[in-house]
């Protein structure tokens, strides 16, 4: 669960959608299971938006982010 303040915008909700699987992927380098789905909680308008932590988007979020670090995909920058 990360708590957020302020108003829901799409373009900053994927951004967090990002920052949560960053921490997925920092849980399972750690060795530890991560949960099917988090949880993003908007306090200021009382709203819960669901993030699908699956294996495969991690997967696929961990190669852009070392092709990122290689210099490949310019726009996740390390």
């Amino acid at each position: 669960i990360d708590y957020k303040t302020g108003r829901f915008e799409e373009r900053r909700h994927r951004k967090y959608e990002m920052q949560l699987r960053i921490y997925g992927l920092a849980l399972r380098a750690a060795g530890h299971s991560v949960a099917a789905t988090a949880l993003l909680v908007y306090v200021d308008e009382q709203r819960i938006e669901g993030v699908d932590m699956a294996d495969s988007l991690l997967d696929a979020l961990h190669e852009k982010l070392l092709a990122s670090c290689a210099g490949e995909t310019p726009e996740l920058a390390c």
